[in-house]
């Protein structure tokens, strides 16, 4: 059993609602590679000239879906999905014998999560990490592994066949007041009838030379502002059978030199837009109530806006 990730899924014409599924997933040995297993000793492996039969061989997934779950409020859909994991951790282990795999592996994925309470002033109020590790086996007469694990602490397990399943979860304690690696500000200004937002993105300490080799890039950001009821109409607009979002413009100066100030220029001259963006793409959404900035990648530079 597997769940899906929590994404928006069109609920009536006024707007979206969060959905999960729970899946029953099988793996089948099929010619291909996933994108990750990439590498140069890989593709060396492909073009030689006695490549193994094998090699091209990968453990692609087969979705059963087997419960859909929807709502309107995401704190009840993520309190759903926490049970679900807790139940599924404790699931009888099972393991199917007189299977065999042409290909055999074992891949182990960590994930961090980290939850913050950061004040206006960026001092960190409450936080909370833990670590979980995941993994998938498609071993071939199951190994045969003593579980010492107080005699010289080592993690053995015996790995179940064919399924991708969480191994373990562990709280992680944090320094106080250390810098985050992703900080974001928001800013208001009132100006008689006219009000202006800005909210900026930044990485600090990512780009420099010392830390750039084994840094890992922020993906799938999602900045959420919220705005009062009063002016949902100023970002919704009706369509032919349903209401929709102003999407922001794209207002970025050009990288060639001289063509900066030019860019600059000619978008001081155009009216401005209701939503801009640097980087991404913001839009109202109704079921958060709130703006919602998505970046699928933090931009090449510090910071976005």
């Amino acid at each position: 059993m597997q769940l899906s990730r929590c994404k928006l899924q069109q609920y009536d014409k006024y707007g979206k609602l969060n959905i999960f599924k729970v899946n029953h997933v099988t793996y089948k040995e099929l010619p291909g590679m996933r994108p990750e297993k990439f590498s140069f000793k890989t593709l060396q492996q492909l073009v030689s000239h006695k490549p193994k039969q094998n090699v091209a061989l990968d453990h692609l997934p087969v979705y059963s879906e087997i419960l859909k779950f929807g709502s309107l409020d995401q704190n009840l859909m993520r309190g759903l999905m926490s049970t679900l994991e807790d139940a599924f951790m404790r699931i009888p282990s099972h393991k199917d014998e007189g299977l065999s795999y042409s290909h055999e592996e074992i891949c182990c994925y960590v994930i961090d999560e980290y939850i913050g309470d950061v004040s206006k002033n960026g001092i960190i109020r409450e936080q909370k990490a833990r670590t979980r590790i995941f993994c998938s086996a498609f071993v071939n007469k199951g190994p045969h592994i003593m579980e010492d694990y107080e005699k010289d602490h080592m993690l053995k397990f015996y790995p179940l066949d064919g399924c991708k399943f969480e191994l373990m979860r562990f709280r992680v304690s944090l320094r106080n007041n250390r810098e985050l690696p992703l900080q974001v500000h928001c800013t208001y200004s009132i100006d008689d009838r006219r009000v202006s937002m800005r909210c900026e993105l930044l990485v600090p300490g990512y780009f420099t030379a010392s830390q750039r080799s084994g840094a890992v890039p922020c993906e799938d950001v999602e900045i959420r502002i919220p705005v009062p009821e009063e002016w949902i109409y100023h970002f919704r607009v009706e369509k032919h059978n349903r209401y929709g979002s102003v999407h922001s413009t794209l207002r970025k100066p050009g990288k060639i030199k001289g063509l900066e100030r030019i860019t600059q220029m000619a978008q001081s001259l155009l009216p401005p837009s209701l939503l801009e963006a640097s980087i991404g793409l913001a839009k109202y959404e109704h079921i958060y109530k709130s703006v919602v900035w998505r970046i699928p990648r933090v931009p090449e530079k510090n910071e976005g806006e």
